[in-house]
């Protein structure tokens, strides 16, 4: 059967979107239909961790379904004085709408509120766009992850690439320490 091409048509949506909190029902969601099926234990411990104070995930949802994250880790560079920002995403036909900026805006707001003085966050280092969009926001590399982090998966081939870390002032004047970065650039 065809369909003539009269019938097709390009039309504007208005989609409301709500920022918020990561509830417990959204858990399962956050495997995108299978996308991140293999990470699902890191998104169940990342929750409980969530739920323990030491982790902070806020969805962004549409219709009932989170179509965008962003988790911040308010203990891996405490020491630091940095809030980690962590698992940013935005599902791949609603990316470059403006979603992750909102997103990343949220993060650092709450790790403010948290009483950090810088947020952190790492990237691919293939992903050149995200490294972009990082910059643009007034991130700077500092350095990399030298090894990736194994503990979040029981999985061995579970390993992460490479990253670069990046870093932003979030108070003017307040001091951020680099001691649990590896591969430290100096400016």
């Amino acid at each position: 059967m065809t369909v003539s091409a009269e019938h097709f048509e390009t039309f504007d949506l208005n989609l409301q979107l709500h920022l918020r909190y990561c509830r417990a029902e959204d858990v399962p969601k956050l495997e995108w239909g299978g996308m991140f099926s293999m990470d699902a234990y890191i998104i169940e411990k990342s929750f409980l961790r969530h739920l323990a104070g030491k982790n902070i995930m806020l969805v962004c949802e549409a219709n009932n379904f989170p179509i965008a994250q962003v988790w911040i880790d308010l203990e891996r560079h405490a020491a630091d004085g940095a809030g980690f920002i962590w698992a940013l995403r935005v599902l791949p036909g609603l990316r470059r709408l403006g979603i992750g900026t909102r997103l990343v805006a949220a993060a650092e707001a709450l790790i403010a509120e948290h009483g950090f003085a810088c947020a952190e966050i790492s990237v691919e280092t293939h992903n050149v766009r995200a490294r972009q969009l990082y910059e643009r926001l007034g991130y700077q590399q500092i350095g990399d992850d030298g090894d990736p982090p194994v503990e979040w998966s029981p999985e061995p081939e579970h390993l992460q690439p490479p990253h670069i870390i990046m870093r932003k002032q979030l108070t003017p004047g307040a001091e951020c320490r680099i001691e649990n970065v590896t591969g430290v650039q100096t400016h």
